[in-house]
């Protein structure tokens, strides 16, 4: 399965179609080079984009309400910096080279109240596009009116599970919930390449969402990925130092087995071998590295944590004659099972303290209207009990 991500830019390094669909029909004017106005009394030209990147495109605005909706632009725009209003009669100007220009159109769309050019929908690409720009310039808040119905179709945890993609929407939006299970699913599901990077349920390297999201959670995905495999690792590897050390057979009185349909009795020295033959056997059929080692550092593993827990629980042991006493594939099931129960979402205090902020600003902690209007029912009830 792929993504519909492709090309990157220096702003945020997430790849992108060079032009958002949701603002195709308002954009073709620009086609032809043409200045776009966003108030007819605009006093500010933004020379948007570059070239490298899809086009640079002139956008004339109103100073002072791109001041109002974004602190950053207000600061720069009016407290002496080098964007500030040249004097005399010169061309106010400011370039901002390294920011994308469709999300920029959207943006000053809703800034300048534009209502028809805004759209119902957006792809998830097209909605991590604007909030880069809208985090970038401190203008998360000017979302508010429509985040939620933006971010409504993307609820569903099966559409969002295991892709980093939400986990930055989730970050920036103040979706508390659904950054908590992303960042788990992550955990869970992402695999690493052979540099060592994370790669999320699509094969997208998470590095490159680095531009809006925490900087330490990838960090901390990474770390409790190890953690997991590490821990599943030694349940391996104290088996096969168990029978490396002849300790694995437990049987005393040596019970019989059926190997090729013949009817004997298996010794210990053979059955410890045969244990550790399969599972080194295994650890290499499932590129499972390091396991015959000291066990000093986590195995490398390139899969996720559910690949190899689904392939411990698929592997067929019956088929092997043991002693069914001295298996250890069963405590490896059982052990494993247990672990997973106790994986956690690597989200930190800080992580939900900023997410709540966040909420704040774009309504992501309202409770739906249908919601309000049950309680209020309910409480009704109550009162006429």
């Amino acid at each position: 399965m792929t993504s519909d991500l492709s090309n990157t830019d220096a702003s945020s390094e997430a790849p992108i179609d060079p032009i958002l669909d949701c603002l195709k029909p308002a954009m073709s004017p620009l086609a032809c080079g043409k200045i776009f106005y966003f108030d007819p009394r605009g006093d500010l030209t933004l020379h948007v984009g570059q070239m490298e990147t899809g086009g640079t495109y002139q956008f004339v605005v109103c100073s002072r309400t791109l001041g109002r909706s974004s602190p950053v632009f207000g600061a720069m725009l009016f407290n002496g910096f080098a964007e500030s209003k040249p004097e005399g009669d010169s061309e106010w100007i400011v370039e901002l080279p390294e920011d994308r220009s469709h999300p920029f159109f959207l943006l000053l769309n809703i800034i300048h109240s534009h209502s028809m050019t805004i759209p119902d929908t957006l792809k998830p690409e097209e909605l991590y596009q604007l909030l880069v720009v809208t985090e970038k310039y401190d203008m998360t808040h000017v979302l508010r009116p429509m985040a939620s119905m933006w971010f409504q179709p993307y609820k569903e945890a099966t559409i969002v599970t295991g892709k980093g993609i939400f986990l930055c929407i989730a970050w920036a939006l103040g979706h508390e919930e659904t950054f908590r299970n992303v960042a788990l699913d992550l955990v869970l599901m992402s695999k690493v390449d052979d540099n060592g990077q994370l790669l999320d349920i699509n094969g997208i390297p998470l590095s490159i969402y680095k531009h809006l999201g925490p900087p330490s959670i990838l960090e901390l995905i990474g770390q409790a990925r190890e953690d997991v495999i590490r821990k599943i690792s030694l349940m391996f590897h104290d088996a096969i130092q168990a029978n490396l050390g002849s300790q694995g057979c437990s049987a005393h009185t040596l019970p019989v087995c059926y190997i090729d349909g013949h009817k004997r009795r298996l010794e210990a020295p053979e059955c410890n071998s045969m244990n550790l033959g399969r599972l080194m056997r295994y650890a290499k059929d499932i590129d499972l590295e390091g396991l015959d080692t000291a066990q000093t550092t986590t195995p490398r593993f390139l899969g996720s944590v559910n690949d190899l827990v689904s392939s411990i629980n698929e592997y067929d042991s019956d088929s092997i004659a043991l002693h069914t006493l001295c298996d250890p594939w069963p405590y490896i099931r059982k052990g494993t099972r247990e672990l997973m129960q106790t994986v956690s979402s690597p989200v930190s205090d800080i992580h939900l303290e900023y997410l709540r902020k966040q909420a704040k600003k774009t309504g992501a902690d309202r409770k739906r209207p249908v919601e309000a209007e049950e309680r209020v029912s309910s409480c009704k009830k109550c009162r006429l009990g």
